[in-house]
């Protein structure tokens, strides 16, 4: 029986090098598996690189994002996308101070943030945890931006999974090693390097919806 993602066939990518940056606004259920599996972040929020902390519109393929604990991991393609912020893709605004966040930040519902010390020992017993964005809704200093209006952002598609620091928040960024990226999401990614090592998973429990409400309302 055909899948509703078998209409992605068109979109598999050409031989050849992949572009720097492109634009994916063409298909929605190619947008909703990228908002909801990869990295996908305002153009103007800061990313901690190699080079410094720069913007994420002005990442591209072959730049190298600075993993928490030091490692390097490059990105092998960059997406810009364009969608209306309702339901699952409207993103979720911190505001500034929130968890060290150096200026207002914007991540969706289902990015997975690292909580360390007190809040992920408070929420779960742990001295750190992965909480999804959209968990950790309070109204007052983390709010769902439901807009309506047409929102842009740019997808990062890492080499393998890491831990990366964005405005000072550190966030799960999945890569194509993630054994659960969905197939049809895979299709339209470029393919990852034959000969990157495997590295071995991080082991950190992820938070409930519970959970995370022992921590939404704490001060930041």
């Amino acid at each position: 029986m055909p899948s509703r993602f078998d209409s992605l066939a068109p979109l598999l990518p050409l031989p050849g090098p992949a572009p720097a940056r492109r634009d994916m606004t063409g298909d929605p259920a190619v947008t909703r598996l990228m908002v909801s599996w990869l990295v996908a972040l305002d153009g103007t929020t800061s990313v901690l690189t190699r080079d410094g902390m720069r913007p994420a519109g002005e990442l591209s393929t072959g730049d190298h994002l600075v993993a928490r604990g030091g490692d390097e991991v490059a990105l092998l393609a960059t997406h810009r996308l364009h969608f209306r912020a309702l339901g699952d893709l409207a993103p979720i605004e911190f505001g500034r101070g929130v968890f060290g966040a150096t200026a207002a930040t914007r991540l969706p519902p289902a990015q997975r943030l690292l909580l360390e010390g007190w809040r992920a020992q408070q929420a779960c017993g742990q001295v750190a945890a992965l909480f999804a964005a959209g968990d950790l809704v309070n109204g007052i200093s983390i709010r769902r931006c439901a807009t309506g209006t047409v929102t842009s952002a740019v997808c990062l598609v890492p080499e393998r999974s890491a831990t990366v620091s964005v405005n000072g928040l550190w966030i799960r960024c999945r890569g194509l090693d993630d054994p659960d990226l969905p197939g049809a999401l895979r299709a339209v990614l470029p393919p990852p390097d034959p000969f990157m090592r495997p590295r071995a998973p991080l082991e950190l429990p992820l938070a409930g919806a519970e959970q995370a409400r022992a921590i939404c309302d704490a001060p930041p």
